[in-house]
């Protein structure tokens, strides 16, 4: 933290602060900066969800050392039947399904919005891009 300045809060968030940044191992400073970052992400890019940008701050966070490049599944395979390699590694399966997964999950929730709202998918797509997602009312 380079230049700090003081700024007064209420005590509930204060305490909410501090009780999640015990459980997230940072200061409670730099939970609120945390909390600054994503919500300030979340505002400036309407369509992502919460979870992705928490994670991608995150992984961001992290030392380049540890990272490791993205690998497409269809590329391993290929590698493998080209070079006869071993199959994809059980973590690198798990963390493209994982990504599978999420994509499977917006899928799903476009179909919701679509059947709640009576909309065709075009105006689902305008509808979000609008940021109009609390517009459900659930």
């Amino acid at each position: 933290m380079g230049n700090s300045t003081s700024i007064r809060i209420g005590q509930e968030l204060y305490e909410r602060a501090r009780q999640e940044a015990t459980a997230g191992h940072r200061s409670i400073s730099e939970q609120i900066e945390f909390w600054a970052r994503v919500g300030r992400a979340a505002l400036d890019n309407p369509d992502l969800p919460v979870g992705f940008i928490v994670e991608t701050l995150a992984s961001m966070a992290e030392p380049r050392e540890l990272a490791r490049p993205f690998v497409r599944r269809a590329d391993i395979e290929l590698a493998a039947a080209q070079k006869k390699l071993t199959p994809p590694q059980s973590d690198q399966v798990a963390f493209l399904d994982a990504g599978r997964a999420e994509h499977l999950a917006a899928v799903e929730a476009m179909r919701q919005i679509k059947k709640i709202k009576g909309l065709r998918s075009s105006d689902v797509a305008a509808w979000i891009a609008e940021g109009r997602k609390n517009d459900l009312g659930t």
